[in-house]
């Protein structure tokens, strides 16, 4: 768009790409759960102040988190429902994602711990499509190798360049940051989030596939990002989904009065990202 001098569209791409993941979210939920929590989860996902907010902005992490979303897809469609075309997708997908935003590194070693978890033993590798999966993973990545060659004769430099940039730039913030933000970023939700892990773990839900695949998502993003030196509200945006799912898994568990919680739910993020997009607005430059 801006070699072909149309700017103007520039401005569309992140928040298309930002309402496409919230169609991805109501799939992924209908493919781990059911309909009912893949629309619940979708709606909640769609006014989470932390990623409506960057919807507006031209950053790499709602566009990061579109290729994850891709990546779980594929990786469940792929290796719990033996869809084989799809155990590439996951490889291709997961490059994608790696592209778009280096912190996705870290989504990587969850799908291993699944698989840990999942089999206790390594049969999973017996499967040949991981394989293809992992070249068509490298395939992808053979640019971003190019680059690191030629920027910092390493193909592996603009990580490294990227790890050691964050001990130093854009200073340093404690441990809790997150937590000190925890409502600013995720309203209402982010307390819904927190009842339903207490619920998961009261009704030892965690034993199920779908629940741990996630949990394991969050535990091990979020230990990444509160290690990191400098931290931001919009490094968890990929943990976005996550806290959407799960709060629409919770919700949905609810006997009593769910349309009334529900609407009541939806009132308050509606309320709370009005008010921050006001305030957001009248900080901006343009």
């Amino acid at each position: 768009f801006y070699f072909f001098n149309l700017n103007f569209l520039i401005n569309f791409i992140i928040p298309i790409i930002g309402a496409l993941s919230v169609v991805l979210v109501y799939y992924l939920g209908r493919k781990l759960f059911n309909e009912k929590i893949g629309l619940i989860s979708s709606i909640f996902f769609m006014l989470l102040p932390l990623h409506v907010l960057y919807s507006g902005r031209i950053l790499t992490e709602v566009y990061s988190t579109f290729f994850i979303l891709l990546t779980f897809i594929s990786f469940w469609k792929g290796y719990e429902e033996g869809k084989r075309k799809h155990k590439v997708l996951f490889g291709i997908f997961l490059a994608l994602s790696l592209l778009s935003r280096y912190t996705a590194l870290w989504i990587m070693p969850v799908f291993l711990l699944y698989f840990l978890v999942r089999d206790i033993s390594l049969k999973f590798l017996k499967d040949k499509y991981i394989w293809y999966s992992i070249l068509a993973f490298f395939l992808i990545l053979v640019p971003w190798f190019i680059y690191g060659t030629a920027e910092y004769n390493n193909p592996i430099g603009a990580f490294i360049h990227g790890f050691k940039a964050s001990a130093y730039w854009g200073g340093l913030q404690s441990w809790h940051f997150f937590f000190d933000h925890w409502v600013q970023m995720f309203s209402i939700i982010g307390f819904v989030f927190i009842a339903g892990l207490i619920y998961i773990i009261h009704k030892r839900d965690f034993l199920k596939k779908e629940i741990y695949l996630l949990l394991i998502w969050f535990v091990f993003f979020l230990g990444m990002v509160i290690y990191m030196p400098h931290k931001e509200d919009r490094f968890l945006i990929p943990l976005t989904p996550v806290i959407a799912l799960l709060s629409g898994y919770f919700i949905n568990r609810i006997q009593k009065y769910k349309k009334i919680i529900l609407l009541v739910l939806l009132s308050i993020m509606i309320l709370s990202v009005s008010f921050q997009f006001y305030q957001s607005y009248n900080k901006s430059y343009n």
